[in-house]
């Protein structure tokens, strides 16, 4: 089942619903989906290919299609602009790499650790600097009410 998630353009700000999973609409009306959606080479590559392989290729393209137009769509200067978990979730489903605002993702071999930083940790950092003289009082108190206000 096709699941939706926005997709913003990062150069124009246009805002669009992409779609991960298996693909009904494609299913029932193959070729028209890549068509009605802008994509006139595919729609015409498609259409070849479902009537060399008598339909199998529909068949075929509606468990793949959406994945395959939404890496379009992200390789071409679109983003991911859902909730973090609906972000998270998309990702994964789509086989790419996705780093939230809120975790570090540090990758080891083939395996990702993911990280996240409690409150007092930030609170023990941001000490840190302020006694290295990196950071001013006001700026210290400042990123401490951001941080208190996180627990």
């Amino acid at each position: 089942m096709a699941i939706e998630i926005p997709i913003k353009h990062n150069e124009s700000g246009l805002l669009k619903t992409g779609v991960h999973g298996f693909s009904w609409t494609y299913l029932f009306f193959g070729f028209f989906v890549p068509l009605f959606r802008g994509e006139t080479q595919t729609a015409f590559i498609h259409l070849i290919l479902q009537v060399i392989t008598g339909g199998i290729w529909q068949i075929y393209c509606c468990f793949v299609y959406n994945k395959n137009y939404m890496t379009r769509m992200l390789t071409s200067g679109w983003e991911l602009d859902g909730s973090e978990d609906q972000n998270r979730i998309a990702a994964t489903e789509l086989g790419i790499a996705y780093e939230s605002k809120d975790l570090k993702v540090e990758k080891t071999s083939s395996v990702k650790e993911v990280t996240t930083e409690s409150p007092e940790d930030k609170l023990q950092k941001l000490g840190d600097l302020k006694e290295k003289g990196l950071l001013t009082e006001d700026e210290f108190n400042s990123k401490k009410a951001e941080i208190l206000k996180e627990m």
